[in-house]
């Protein structure tokens, strides 16, 4: 932090108008002056470079977090069209076993009824 101007006079003055004795004022304004010159209290100056910071890691925060989500858009995107090609050839395979239990079925009743017309015959 950067240290600043500190009117140490007026800052007496304006303790000792408010009811404080030549100690007290002087005691506060060494601590204050201590805090100033260590760097402890923050200028308007030390705020606005913080507050351009700030703003700059929010700017980039947003970018990055912009692109995630266009990246994460991609992925599920990807991931919906792989998912409807999956179920696409499930019912495919669905259908196709369908086709061929149907087909078994129509076999077993054409044989059945094959030896159902041979026994009519050997009977008659």
């Amino acid at each position: 932090m950067a240290t600043t101007g500190f009117d140490t006079l007026k800052v007496s003055q304006d303790l000792k108008a408010a009811g404080f004795n030549e100690a007290q004022a002087g005691a506060i304004i060494r601590s204050m002056a201590g805090a100033f010159q260590d760097g402890m209290i923050a200028t308007k100056s030390d705020i606005d470079k913080l507050q351009a910071s700030t703003r700059a890691d929010i700017a980039k925060l947003q970018t990055s977090t912009t692109a995630e989500f266009a990246a994460v858009r991609v992925e599920m995107d990807r991931l919906r069209a792989s998912t409807r090609a999956d179920i696409a050839d499930l019912k495919a395979e669905g259908f196709r076993a369908l086709w061929i239990q149907g087909a078994g079925i129509v076999g077993i009743h054409l044989a059945i009824g094959g030896l159902l017309f041979a026994a009519i015959r050997f009977l008659d």
